[in-house]
């Protein structure tokens, strides 16, 4: 009798130990995963990313006419977020024009409205109408330019919550990349 009541013990404190050990690697575990979460993924390696330039329009005489298509490729092994809204138009006239940038008066943009999940090879085509860039409006006088784009993201210029659950957690590139340049006209309106 007094044999089973020894088992007895013994298989209990056995069994608090065992629990023991499981709720702390429990809590270990979950301690590391709230770690994980609360890191923000960064990707920064600029290279990974590549932009080109088009437009359809390369002479216009409304600049409400004029459509730029930015291409955004991912040359890397790994899926990252891009900003297109952080893109930085840079004209320079070839014939002498006065160019003029008026900054928009209005509250930041949300980055996270315009942004883009690009998988490893994959590109996406955004398109942007008239002359207006990210936080301000181009004026320029009619003649010809020069055009590149030049996407600047530091880090940290995107510490807003994501609305689009599918980005959430996702690397997010950051860093500087300019385009070759196109040539454009703006003409004389009629």
């Amino acid at each position: 009798m007094w044999q089973n009541a020894l088992t007895a013990r013994a298989t209990h404190c056995f069994v608090r130990l065992f629990i023991r050990k499981i709720m702390r690697t429990k809590l270990l575990i979950y301690i590391v995963c709230v770690a994980v979460l609360a890191v923000k993924p960064v990707f920064c390696f600029a290279s990974s990313l590549t932009i080109k330039i088009n437009s359809p329009t390369k002479s216009y005489q409304n600049h409400h006419q004029f459509k730029l298509l930015v291409t955004f490729s991912n040359v890397s092994k790994q899926s990252f977020v891009v900003f297109p809204a952080y893109i930085r138009r840079e004209y320079s006239p070839l014939d002498g024009q006065s160019i003029q940038y008026t900054p928009y008066p209005g509250p930041v943009i949300d980055p996270w409205f315009s942004a883009i999940l690009l998988d490893p090879g994959q590109s996406k085509i955004v398109t942007y109408n008239g002359i207006r860039d990210g936080d301000g409006l181009w004026n320029l006088m009619p003649g010809r330019y020069q055009l590149a784009v030049t996407l600047n993201v530091l880090p940290n210029s995107y510490d807003y919550p994501t609305p689009n659950k599918k980005m959430a957690g996702k690397n997010i590139w950051h860093g500087n990349i300019t385009s070759e340049t196109i040539n454009i006209d703006y003409l004389h309106e009629k």
